[in-house]
């Protein structure tokens, strides 16, 4: 699970177990179980009218008052209500902005939309990054996890392979 606030911020990772029957359920089950404030959530995606897959989400946290606690309320019960009933026409429509959207969902309601972030298939590993990561390594590990004089690292999230020399990471070479 990655979440990402901006270019300048760190992106955070965690490990998510799948729960449940989709990604939302395991996201769910990752925000009950994290110290997150409570949210809700709905989420869906798939092949719009020209053929094109298109995700959608609504997703929103309680927020505490300031200086205060969270209080049992029916205003986040009703909320709650309204995001899960979201349909899925709704999320997939292109012509829907998030801003439409959530008016639409709570009128009346003072709501806060954040700038859309359009969501992108990059990674930011690189060969620096993996360097430095196994520079952190004591030898002795490094020279464990080689092969033939040669450590591979493969980014879990893009599939690049990065082959270090053990040798030039510090390793104890036999």
């Amino acid at each position: 699970f990655n979440v990402e606030t901006g270019p300048q911020a760190e992106r955070y990772q965690g490990i998510v177990p799948l729960v449940g029957g989709s990604v939302a359920d395991s996201i769910h089950a990752y925000l009950r179980q994290s110290d997150q404030l409570e949210a809700a959530m709905r989420l869906d995606a798939g092949r719009v009218q020209d053929g094109a897959w298109r995700a959608g989400c609504v997703l929103i946290q309680r927020m505490p008052p300031p200086g205060g606690t969270l209080a049992v309320d029916d205003e986040w019960d009703r909320a709650r209500a309204v995001v899960e009933s979201t349909r899925r026409s709704e999320l997939l429509d292109p012509g829907l902005s998030p801003r439409r959207m959530l008016r639409r969902l709570f009128p009346g309601d003072d709501v806060r939309v954040w700038r859309p972030m359009p969501v992108e298939a990059r990674c930011r590993c690189s060969r620096e990054r993996v360097d430095r990561m196994l520079q952190s390594f004591p030898p002795e590990e490094l020279d464990d996890m080689a092969e033939d004089g040669i450590v591979t690292v493969t980014c879990e999230f893009c599939g690049t392979v990065y082959e270090m020399a053990a040798v030039d990471l510090g390793a104890v070479s036999d």
